[in-house]
């Protein structure tokens, strides 16, 4: 199984088993989130709170399907951990609700990597802002389970026989501009060596499911939305029948344009996640809307306040 979980997209494909190759994975429970971006000062943490309070509920709760959510092993958090580095309040904030150990608000393990909010643009290429020095003595104090790379920002661990692979921001071994302008400072910190080194000493031809943790597309972000597409030709190492479903997070957006093509080229059913949907977007589904959950219902929840 070939899995990825971004803040934009969580893909997940039984691929091994697809080429004959068998793999001994026992069952097990992972949560998986993004982007809590704490913000004390602004928005506070009484919704965040909250979720983590139905976080910590959840083992037992009946699912749609009949089952029983089991106690999970962890959870992992795809980046943005803060969303004002100037406030580090912010993040005494976030170390409250989210302990790699489980002893925070949120009772379970977090494996958390950065997002472009965890970056500082006065941080020059090859270097750590405060915030990523803090993730990497996070990281050090774990467990033996983590395998650390050279800096100990990216790692990986396994679960149950499948593999787990942090890269934090995006996977590369070069910055990439923002907005089109350089910027250094977005800069994956060897990301993409650190996973080709880690896949071939932990994996190989072993036929392990990979779950590939990062936070924002392959082409970075803040780019210009209007760019001539690339090419849409097949690739045999990426077969279109290579995912059984693809997640779609943000898809008022992210399925239109570069990503279009990516949801177009691969055969497997869609399911979209969107907090401000439009006409166009429930259009591409064919208007077909799973659960609709109204500001005005989150309102009375508590779980928003009033805009007004």
């Amino acid at each position: 199984m070939i899995g990825l979980v971004m803040a934009g997209l969580i893909w997940v494909s039984p691929a091994q088993a697809k080429q004959g190759v068998a793999a001994d994975v026992g069952d097990f429970t992972f949560f998986a989130l993004a982007d809590p971006q704490i913000n004390i000062p602004k928005w506070g943490t009484a919704g965040t709170r909250k979720t983590i309070r139905m976080m910590n509920d959840l083992p037992g709760s009946e699912t749609p399907f009949g089952t029983v959510v089991e106690e999970p092993r962890g959870v992992l958090i795809a980046g943005d951990l803060v969303d004002d580095m100037g406030n580090r309040e912010n993040w005494r904030g976030y170390k409250d609700l989210f302990d790699p150990q489980g002893e925070g608000r949120l009772r379970y393990p977090v494996y958390a990597g950065a997002g472009n909010h965890d970056l500082t643009s006065d941080t020059g290429f090859g270097e750590f802002n405060w915030l990523q020095k803090e993730l990497i003595a996070r990281n050090r104090r774990r467990p033996a389970e983590l395998n650390l790379g050279p800096n100990g920002y990216h790692y990986s661990w396994n679960w149950e026989g499948m593999h787990f692979v942090n890269l934090n921001v995006f996977p590369g071994n070069d910055h990439r501009p923002v907005y089109d302008n350089h910027a250094p400072w977005n800069d994956p910190k060897e990301s993409l060596g650190f996973l080709k080194k880690d896949l071939a000493e932990h994996v190989g031809e072993s036929g392990r499911p990979v779950i590939l943790m990062w936070h924002y597309g392959l082409r970075g972000w803040g780019n210009s939305l209007v760019r001539e597409p690339m090419p849409v030709v097949y690739n045999q190492s990426a077969p279109i029948e290579w995912f059984d479903f693809i997640v779609v997070n943000e898809c008022h957006r992210s399925i239109y344009n570069l990503w279009r093509q990516v949801l177009d080229y691969f055969d497997a059913f869609l399911i979209g996640l969107t907090a401000p949907p439009t006409k166009q977007t429930i259009g591409f589904f064919n208007g077909n809307l799973v659960y609709d959950y109204s500001h005005e219902k989150a309102v009375a929840d508590r779980n928003c306040v009033c805009s007004d």
